[in-house]
């Protein structure tokens, strides 16, 4: 198997909303714990960025929000979003 079931979105993703965050230059990014990863994996981007190019975008942090989960049908897993 490897890397040849790998796709785009695999790693087009995480790219792709780290560009969504750094294009308004954002310092602050409000989201649910659900999404820390995703944040981290932004800032890595962002760090080899500048590492690479100067410090051109603004390492984004996470504001992680006190909003209740939305619980599936059973009242105890996460709701699908299909």
């Amino acid at each position: 198997r490897g890397y040849t079931d790998m796709t785009y979105g695999f790693l087009g993703y995480p790219v792709s909303q780290a560009g969504d965050i750094t294009f308004c230059k954002a310092k602050l990014v409000p989201v649910g714990v659900d999404q820390l990863p995703h944040i981290e994996a932004a800032r890595k981007i962002v760090r080899r960025f500048n590492e690479l190019y100067g410090e051109v975008l603004v390492e984004p942090e996470a504001m992680v929000g006190e909003a209740p989960r939305l619980v599936g049908l059973d009242g105890k897993n996460k709701m699908s979003k299909s």
